[in-house]
């Protein structure tokens, strides 16, 4: 109900649609020499690379842009999937070690909706894109155990989504990781 609305108004949620629109604008039609070039700055080049390029989120919500083209509809529905996806990718790992469905659903619960992450919703959808991060520690956790060339293609393509999804997460994630996998 009301998803052609804002949930909140304000903040970051405007420059985000506005990011979304001109990625997905130019991905439905596969015009990925101009995906760079914003109306931001103009005349420079290139602008979208001055921010977070929301490019994992354009491409998780480019079915949606076909169906309808309401940018209000789209990015509130690419916040609910971002969350859950959040959820589902803590709760698979915390099920992994725990093979307990409460303590993964907890777990899942706490990681998605801790107070850090609520600070930013819905407003930043780069900073509640958590749900690579879960997902790389559980393909490490696969690949410790035996490495194989799917599963690192796997761990490849999370650590690439976590990159066009949220910088700031992909980084965090490439300083611990090999810490993690020492």
């Amino acid at each position: 109900k009301n998803l052609d609305k804002p949930f909140r108004a304000g903040g970051d949620a405007y420059l985000t649609i506005f990011l979304l629109e001109n990625n997905l604008s130019k991905l439905s039609v596969l015009n990925f020499a101009e995906l760079f070039n914003t109306k931001m700055f103009y005349p420079r080049q290139n602008t979208l690379a001055y921010a977070d390029s929301l490019l994992g989120q354009s491409i998780m919500v480019l079915p949606l842009y076909f169906l309808t083209k309401n940018m209000m509809v789209i990015y509130n529905i690419g916040v609910i999937l971002t969350i859950l996806s959040s959820f589902l990718a803590v709760f698979f790992l915390a099920y992994h070690f725990t093979k307990n469905l409460a303590g993964s659903t907890i777990a899942g619960l706490i990681y998605t909706f801790n107070p850090y992450v609520m600070a930013h919703y819905p407003y930043d959808i780069h900073m509640i894109s958590l749900q690579w991060i879960a997902l790389i520690f559980l393909f490490s956790e696969k690949i410790i155990r035996k490495v194989t060339f799917k599963t690192s293609l796997i761990l490849s393509m999370f650590f690439t989504m976590q990159l066009i999804c949220s910088f700031y997460y992909f980084m965090f994630a490439a300083v611990i990781w090999p810490i993690y996998m020492l």
